[in-house]
């Protein structure tokens, strides 16, 4: 797998959701009807996460536009903003790598009449030269619900933790100052991110 550098490494934990146990609460709901509208609005939200998840590993330019709202926008760690045509250029040039597993699970959900508020994680791992690598990544996302379903219309991560064999290697939050270049950075430890994961 290739080395990515930690500004493609943070770039795009948020839309990858980068996961969280499947118990994770939603919003309280006060009657049984908007427990069950929010069941249902959860369902579809995990399935478009996957969706993306699913356009983003295969650089499809139109599957991943297809999931966006007209307006939308990603907030990386490092404060910058990307709008859609930013962020699918950089998922087509990052490498792919069939081996590294992701996962996007949603964390709480609230819901605002048409708007759905979401707070969700990202896990990506793999194996890098003999050590267990994973990141954690946090992010809070708005979705719209229009004709053609769900549209992410913002993406805002909040914070990162890389890991080699269980050890916390890196951790970042959102407008954190960068951390210093290391002469000899971790053996690929960048490399299970994939695409866009810098700067996230």
């Amino acid at each position: 797998m290739p080395l990515l550098s930690v500004k493609s490494l943070l770039a795009s934990c948020a839309l990858l959701g980068l996961a969280v146990p499947t118990g994770a609460s939603l919003a309280a709901t006060t009657s049984d009807a908007p427990a069950l509208q929010a069941d249902a609005a959860r369902a579809e939200l995990q399935q478009r996460y996957d969706e993306l998840r699913q356009a983003m590993e295969q650089r499809s330019a139109p599957g991943i536009e297809a999931l966006l709202a007209p307006d939308f926008t990603s907030t990386e760690l490092s404060g910058r903003t990307l709008d859609a045509k930013a962020m699918i250029a950089e998922v087509q040039d990052a490498p792919a790598d069939p081996d590294r597993d992701t996962r996007t699970t949603i964390k709480a959900l609230t819901l605002d009449g048409t708007e759905a508020r979401v707070r969700q994680t990202m896990t990506a791992s793999a194996q890098v030269r003999g050590h267990a690598m994973e990141m954690i990544a946090l992010a809070e996302d708005t979705w719209v619900h229009g004709e053609d379903g769900w549209k992410l219309k913002t993406t805002t991560s909040q914070e990162m933790t890389v890991t080699q064999d269980g050890k916390v290697i890196r951790q970042a939050r959102l407008n954190d100052a960068p951390e210093p270049l290391r002469e000899t950075p971790p053996p690929r430890a960048m490399a299970i991110a994939g695409p866009q994961m810098e700067g996230r």
